[in-house]
């Protein structure tokens, strides 16, 4: 099912306006910027790429207690990468032992159309979330 976010908008639009809102309701500077130029994709990487963002700011919010976010879309000729990262108070990744569903669900999306994803986090200087998906141009 495709997100309302994304009717009648394009996927750094409907990015934008996510942090917009959640920067506003959650008093933490969320700063996005895109690179290459961006064009429509399948609506199934629009879609997983706009509920990744959601649950990593959803995650933030949760856990981070974060003052800073920047959150970047990377068009390239093959590949599309997002990447999310926040100042907050990082995590042990070895303590996580599969506690709730967030990055999991995170991963499966990305694996699902074939891309990879990575968390990287240290304790008391951050996370950042980073996918990649292979993409082809619509011609």
């Amino acid at each position: 099912m495709r997100p309302q976010r994304l009717e009648g908008a394009s996927l750094v639009e409907s990015i934008e306006g996510v942090a917009a809102r959640w920067s506003a309701e959650n008093r933490v500077r969320v700063e996005t910027a895109v690179t290459g130029s961006p064009h429509p994709l399948d609506e199934s990487i629009e879609t997983a790429l706009l509920r990744i963002t959601q649950e990593a700011l959803h995650n933030i919010k949760k856990h981070a207690q974060a003052r800073d976010v920047n959150i970047t879309l990377s068009y390239m000729p093959d590949l599309l990468a997002l990447d999310i990262a926040d100042n907050g108070q990082g995590f042990n990744k070895s303590r996580q032992n599969g506690r709730g569903f967030g990055l999991k669900t995170m991963r499966e999306r990305t694996e699902e159309l074939g891309g990879t994803l990575t968390i990287e986090s240290e304790l008391g200087k951050g996370t950042a979330v980073a996918v990649s998906l292979p993409i082809a141009e619509e011609i």
